[in-house]
């Protein structure tokens, strides 16, 4: 079992999303550290070639 500290995770979401809200939450309540990234839905952020990497559907969060 590793020591080292845990690095944050990275959660890609819409401020409105529920089920983004739900997931940021989450790990608010287990303490575990992450970085919000908000993407835009009403500028189509989530069709950017970038995010598909991430995410083939289009969709938050991630």
């Amino acid at each position: 079992m590793s020591t080292s500290p845990l690095r944050p995770i990275r959660v890609y979401s819409a401020p409105l999303s529920g089920h983004a809200h739900r997931v940021r939450l989450f790990l608010s309540l287990l303490g575990v550290p992450f970085e919000c990234i908000d993407i835009d839905l009403r500028q189509r952020e989530q069709r950017a070639p970038g995010f598909l990497a991430r995410n083939a559907f289009g969709q938050v969060p991630v």
